[in-house]
């Protein structure tokens, strides 16, 4: 996965840089900004791929991506 590529996953998900990188357990946005800059390390590719198979660790949700996602539900 390239960094590109890996800035078009995270897009798909509908997550800022700073959102996954909290998901993804890295200290900051720039640690994302820089993975799609440079790529990521064999594990952050494969979590990513994980996420976009469907994926989502206990804690995934923030309270308030959990607000936003009752408001849109009729």
């Amino acid at each position: 996965m390239t960094g590109p590529e890996f800035a078009a996953a995270r897009r798909s998900l509908g997550l800022s840089q700073a959102q996954l990188a909290e998901r993804m357990g890295y200290h900051s946005q720039p640690a994302i900004a820089r993975i799609e800059r440079v790529g990521p390390n064999p594990q952050a590719a494969r979590l990513m791929e994980a996420y976009l198979s469907g994926y989502r660790p206990i804690g995934w949700y923030s309270a308030a991506t959990l607000a936003e996602k009752r408001k849109a539900t009729p």
